[in-house]
């Protein structure tokens, strides 16, 4: 398994480069539910991240830690790389500026705080009426 490092950044910085991962800053939600679904959907999202370029679970969890006790701060999961290991064409940058970017459009206006169960469902992608 490769090695990797959790880099905790203020909101000013510049996202850190070879990054598996990175989370915006942001302010914690109010709703109890809407803040548990949107650790359920990061925590999948870097398991899949991890997974794919052969870091342990154990990243993801410690990058969950890290996440959940910083609040306002960027935090990245990178991968220790050896200079010949490097990613080409700044694919690497390019992923996580998607990746960022899909979280910036997952934040709610202030106004958008509260959410239905119709809603939670939805975005824990469970089926109303499937027992399964």
């Amino acid at each position: 398994m490769a090695e990797f490092y959790i880099v905790v950044q203020g909101g000013e910085e510049a996202p850190a480069d070879y990054c598996v991962y990175s989370l915006e800053p942001r302010a914690p939600f109010v709703s109890r539910r809407r803040e548990s679904a949107f650790w359920s959907r990061t925590g999948e999202e870097v398991a899949d991240a991890a997974a794919l370029a052969g870091l342990p679970f154990e990243s993801a969890e410690l990058f969950l830690k890290r996440a959940r006790r910083a609040p306002g701060k960027r935090i990245s999961l990178c991968r220790a790389v050896r200079g010949e290991e490097l990613v080409p064409d700044g694919e690497a940058a390019a992923r996580a500026a998607e990746i960022a970017e899909r979280n910036r459009a997952a934040l709610p206006d202030a106004g958008e705080e509260m959410l239905s169960a119709e809603e939670l469902e939805a975005m824990l992608g469970i089926i109303p009426g499937d027992e399964s």
